[in-house]
């Protein structure tokens, strides 16, 4: 029983990195530099939970988990395939950024949904510490949906301006390359 949760949450978190990447991406593509190094530093925290989750896996369980049948992510329209940076107007930049935000906010919503029902069967089949790695997860969830719901509630405030949200990639950029940094020392 456990194993199986456990290799449900590798597969969340592996769809996780997946798009974490192509949010990084498409920020990058988009001039937004600090978005982008918010994105590589979730990968960056996403692949070290699931180094975590597999070795807890074989230490425990004694058994190796193997993510299969993960889903793409869409983060990067297909009808953007093929196009160069210089395309993207300002319009586009900004009905795009929030378009992603929001759909993030939505995935790290039901991600929280999806974790506390494994932590919910974990701890129904007496599989307490593993219930405990869960919980860790889902308090890392919560945090994510906190800084999400933040920045959507800041952009919306200033109805998506992109000069205001471009003033602030700078420092989001030097914030989180540092951040990057802190996880690998």
């Amino acid at each position: 029983m456990a194993i199986e949760i456990l290799s449900k949450i590798g597969k969340d978190i592996t769809e996780s990195m997946m798009r974490h990447m192509q949010f990084a991406d498409i920020m990058d593509f988009m001039g937004c530099r600090g978005f982008k190094r918010m994105g590589e530093y979730m990968f960056y925290k996403d692949a070290i939970e699931l180094r975590k989750l597999h070795r807890y896996a074989i230490n425990h369980c004694n058994k190796v988990i193997v993510e299969k049948d993960v889903p793409v992510p869409d983060v990067i329209p297909t009808s953007w395939e093929g196009a160069v940076r210089q395309q993207v107007d300002e319009n586009t930049r900004q009905k795009q950024i929030r378009k992603v935000f929001m759909a993030c906010l939505d995935y790290e919503k039901a991600l929280r949904e999806k974790y506390s029902a494994y932590y919910q069967k974990l701890l129904e089949s007496g599989y307490i510490h593993a219930a405990d790695k869960v919980m860790c997860l889902i308090d890392e969830n919560e945090m994510a949906i906190k800084h999400l719901e933040r920045m959507v509630l800041e952009y919306g405030a200033v109805d998506w301006n992109m000069l205001y949200i471009m003033q602030q990639q700078k420092k989001m950029h030097d914030h989180y390359k540092d951040k990057t940094e802190e996880l690998f020392d």
